[in-house]
């Protein structure tokens, strides 16, 4: 499980902070990887030179939901 900050419908991910160091390494060398992400967007909507984690290593795109207590 691999959390991004934006991803589209395909898997394509941008990471923020210090999520960008790790997390595209961990989702390249798993089997199986669930990108949970904050935000989701169309394809196309994110920048092709943005891109730090293309979506031929993702398998899920889960929506992060934002829990109040």
């Amino acid at each position: 499980m691999v959390k991004a900050w934006k991803a589209d419908t395909m898997g394509n991910a941008v990471f923020k902070y210090t999520a960008a160091n790790f997390n595209p390494l961990m989702a390249m060398a798993a089997d199986i990887v669930i990108l949970e992400a904050e935000e989701v967007v169309q394809p196309g909507e994110i920048e092709p030179d943005h891109v730090q984690l293309p979506g031929v290593f993702v398998d899920y795109v889960v929506l992060a939901k934002e829990v109040v207590f």
